[in-house]
Order: C-alpha cells, then sequence, then structure tokens
C-alpha cells in the first residue's frame, strides 16, 4: 500500500481501466490509457509477488483492479464462514446440523 501510493498508482485499485480510445483519438486520452494499463500491469506484478503459489494461480491472467475486488470477495466468503453465528445459519439453511443431530439421537444402542 505504501509502495503504490508513493509511485501514485494507488489509482488503479479505485478506478477500472475501460475501454481503449480509438485511433483517432487525441494524444493525451491515448495516453492516458496507456499509463492506466501499464500501472494495472505493475500492480498486479506487486500484487502476485507478495502472494502465496495458491493464490497466484487463481489470479495470475488478472489485472490489478480485478484482483483486489476478487480478493475482496473472497474475504467476505472467507468471513462468512469464520463467524459461529454465520456458520449457525448456513447450517440451518443446509439442514446440516438437524440431519446430523437427527442421526446421533436415533442410533440404535448394540
Amino acid at each position: 500500500m505504501i509502495v503504490l501510493r508513493h509511485e501514485r498508482k494507488w489509482y488503479v485499485l479505485e478506478e477500472p481501466l475501460g475501454e481503449a480510445p480509438p485511433a483517432n483519438a487525441p494524444a493525451a486520452a491515448r495516453n492516458a490509457h496507456k499509463k492506466h494499463s501499464d500501472d494495472l500491469l505493475d500492480v498486479a506484478c506487486l500484487m502476485l509477488a507478495t502472494m502465496s503459489p495458491d493464490l497466484q494461480a487463481g489470479l495470475i491472467n488478472t489485472n490489478a483492479y480485478d484482483m483486489i475486488r476478487q480478493l475482496r470477495c473472497w474475504d467476505f466468503v472467507r468471513s462468512l464462514y469464520q463467524t459461529d453465528t454465520r456458520k449457525t445459519v448456513i447450517s440451518n439453511l443446509t439442514g446440516r446440523d438437524t440431519r446430523q443431530n437427527h442421526m446421533k439421537q436415533n442410533v440404535p444402542k448394540v
């Protein structure tokens, strides 16, 4: 995060790249798009270099903007499964605990 701010590349995590301007667009528009594209690549490489191999494998062909969105989504999903309340809600929705408890209660004693 510090490196991205220092290098003035933090914006690529907050702004999607967008469509490339047409060939007859002003040079400033084409240059701005090229800079954004290059910065996305730089940031994606930096992010991938700091990840575990498992994460790298899943995100290797992803630009930095999409990568941060994906990681935030995974973090949200992970947080759902780490809290007891969420586990209870999910197990109630799936009926997993109910079936397991029912099976334990109805086990014949030998």
